[in-house]
């Protein structure tokens, strides 16, 4: 098994890829840069959060990720005519973040300067491969949920210092006492959490909407080219 999750995740990101995926997004390579940076380990936050909370769930969503195309040719997601978000992101998105997702995404977006719609697309992409190399090594490894958990644990506290500093996204998913990395670079120390629930789901909702959206009109544009 590779020794760092998330550096393995963050390799799938050359500048090929950014460049490709800045053109098929409508965003500056600079801005789409940021974007991996920030949703990739706070993707993976959340994989581990999950790992923590119900490892049996986690192994089996990484599982289901494991057959994306994304391990294999990350690239065809930002071409037009190819896979674009995979069919099951909205579900495995819903999975690990719940109803704190459009308030992540929605501080994603503010935080890189993209669109909305890129904030989102990043997460679709991204968080289905992060699952997937993870249910790659999962199986080559033969790991129970148990060793999985354990694992994941391991590189917790590197996940959490790559959070950008500028986001506080601890309070967003909830992760509490982060005082063990409060020292390291990007680590935040979460605020105090209100009791408003609604905001977040409503605008959760709102947000795998519109990824369902992106998938549809994805597929649209590959049928006309077809």
């Amino acid at each position: 098994m590779a020794s760092d999750l998330l550096s393995t995740v963050r390799s799938y990101f050359s500048n090929d890829v950014i460049n490709k995926a800045a053109s098929y997004l409508g965003e500056t390579e600079s801005s789409v840069r940021k974007g991996p940076d920030a949703v990739i380990p706070l993707s993976l936050a959340g994989i581990v959060q999950k790992a923590e909370s119900s490892p049996e769930t986690l192994l089996n969503l990484a599982h289901e990720a494991e057959g994306s195309n994304l391990v294999n040719d990350l690239t065809n997601s930002f071409r037009t005519g190819g896979q674009g978000i995979p069919a099951g992101a909205p579900s495995l998105i819903g999975n690990i973040f719940g109803d704190k997702f459009g308030s992540i995404a929605n501080a994603i977006s503010s935080f890189t300067g993209v669109k909305g719609s890129t904030s989102s697309s990043l997460f679709g992409t991204i968080l289905p491969l992060a699952l997937g190399v993870l249910g790659r090594q999962a199986t080559e490894s033969n790991l129970s949920p148990r060793g999985l958990t354990s694992w994941l644990s391991s590189q917790k506290n590197a996940i959490l210092a790559a959070l950008p500093s500028g986001l506080n996204i601890s309070r967003l998913l909830g992760l509490g006492d982060l005082s063990s990395v409060k020292n390291m670079p990007g680590a935040t120390v979460p605020e105090k959490k209100k009791n408003n629930w609604v905001l977040p789901l409503i605008l959760g909702a709102a947000v795998l909407a519109l990824l369902m959206w992106l998938m549809n009109s994805g597929k649209k544009n590959t049928t006309q080219e077809a």
